[in-house]
């Protein structure tokens, strides 16, 4: 690289409004990027949650016969879905807590 072409980058990257320009660029693509993210993994949680008040159901409202030939198995499965489903609401309410701070602190 030349001497001249160093003097004009220099120049141009020490401009103002050049890294103004590009500053706000990034900002906002990383805005942009933290919404998306936020968004994708909300909408994993909410699915994840879809699924397992479904499968809650199921369990809730179980064939009387199997039940009565598998209670311990019936009351397994219960018990671990209603554990994921805590979990999952857990994360839920951390993913809205995370969602507000990037909010508050100006990430989107």
């Amino acid at each position: 690289m030349t001497d001249r072409n160093r003097r004009r980058i220099y120049t141009h990257v020490g401009a103002s409004a050049f890294v103004t320009t590009y500053s706000e660029r990034v900002c906002n693509d990383l805005k942009e990027l933290a919404e998306q993210t936020v968004d994708s993994l909300s909408q994993e949680v909410h699915l994840i949650l879809g699924a397992t008040d479904r499968d809650l159901e199921t369990i809730q409202a179980p064939d009387a016969a199997l039940l009565e030939k598998h209670p311990e198995f019936g009351k397994s499965v219960e018990e671990m879905l209603s554990t994921a489903r805590t979990e999952l609401e857990s994360i839920k309410a951390a993913a809205t807590e995370a969602r507000e701070d990037a909010r508050h602190r100006g990430y989107i």
